[in-house]
């Protein structure tokens, strides 16, 4: 009987545990691994690592490792928007690598509006404002692609 009640739990219950949280409750390591933040604006050898990201962007010739790329660094400008939202409390380079997150995810629906996890992106976006103060908060939630 003891194994029999057992197994319901595993089989019906624990999975109900998985759906119930959402996107939302999840931290960016979860919602974004591997990725992490490293350097950010304002470091000393950011734009090194920028530097390197365009010199592999300007070797990916396949349109659909552009999408991937592209959208990898949309999470990657979040992550590091978050550092220095959350981090460093540096509210405007955090924006601003926020704007730039929103270009990387608007250059990959450029090549493709298919297969690009942009609500998760979005919403951590929008989870990330709520953080901030009022003004900066107000300036993120005015950007076009959180209004669509």
């Amino acid at each position: 009987m003891k194994i029999a009640i057992l197994v319901f739990l595993m089989v019906f219950v624990l999975p109900l545990s998985v759906y119930a949280s959402s996107d939302l409750d999840k931290s960016s390591y979860e919602l974004f691994y591997p990725i992490v933040a490293g350097k950010v604006p304002g470091d000393k050898w950011y734009g090194l690592k920028m530097l390197r990201e365009k010199v592999v962007l300007f070797f990916l010739f396949n349109s659909e490792k552009k999408v991937e790329y592209h959208t990898s660094l949309s999470k990657k400008r979040l992550v590091e928007a978050e550092k220095l939202i959350i981090v460093n409390k540096n509210y405007k380079l955090g924006v601003d690598t926020l704007k730039k997150s929103i270009d990387e995810l608007e250059e990959a629906l450029k090549i493709t509006p298919d297969n690009i996890d942009r609500a998760t992106i979005i919403a951590f976006m929008i989870k990330l404002a709520d953080q901030m103060p009022e003004g900066e908060k107000n300036q993120v939630k005015s950007f076009s692609i959180l209004k669509k």
